[in-house]
């Protein structure tokens, strides 16, 4: 293996040591099911190798994990995209049970987009990275404040979202 295919390959499995759990946690929000999630997964793994040579050398950690949720979304698209063109191809499953097989997991993620919704921005934004993978440390260096008080914020804005589910959905 020559040199620059040797720190390729090692700068790759740096970005993958420090993204993947980001990546799974996304692509199985994003996938439909869990074998999905994993294939989209796979499908990140192969974009990312590929497109290696268009994140900078010099990256910081916050460009890289733009660079890194960037490909993800790209991927997650055009995966969708490639599944909707199939549909159109034709579809040898009878729509009703696509929707029967779907609906639990659609609930769901609806479910967590539309309480994400009823949250202000500020808060919005750290559920959102929250759910991306992104641990109290992290958001913390990211927001400036101390990790004490992302998990106050995180226990807050949890409970924010139990009473919107209860005013949403009149439980206890």
């Amino acid at each position: 293996m020559d040199l620059p295919e040797q720190k390729k390959k090692e700068r790759y499995n740096r970005l993958l040591h420090r993204h993947l759990r980001r990546i799974n946690t996304i692509c199985t929000f994003e996938a439909r099911s869990y074998e999905d999630g994993r294939d989209l997964v796979q499908e990140v793994m192969v974009a990312l190798w590929e497109g290696l040579e268009n994140l900078q050398s010099d990256a910081s950690l916050w460009q890289e994990a733009a660079w890194v949720r960037q490909v993800v979304t790209s991927t997650t698209i055009d995966r969708f995209r490639q599944r909707h063109r199939q549909r159109r191809e034709g579809c040898t499953v009878p729509i009703e049970q696509v929707s029967e097989l779907c609906q639990e997991e659609d609930d769901r993620t609806e479910l967590v987009k539309e309480m994400l919704a009823y949250l202000a921005p500020r808060e919005r934004r750290l559920m959102e990275e929250s759910l991306e993978g992104y641990d109290a440390d992290e958001l913390a260096q990211a927001h400036g404040v101390s990790a004490n008080i992302i998990h106050q914020r995180m226990y807050r804005i949890r409970k924010k979202m139990k009473n919107i589910y209860n005013k949403l959905y009149g439980t206890e």
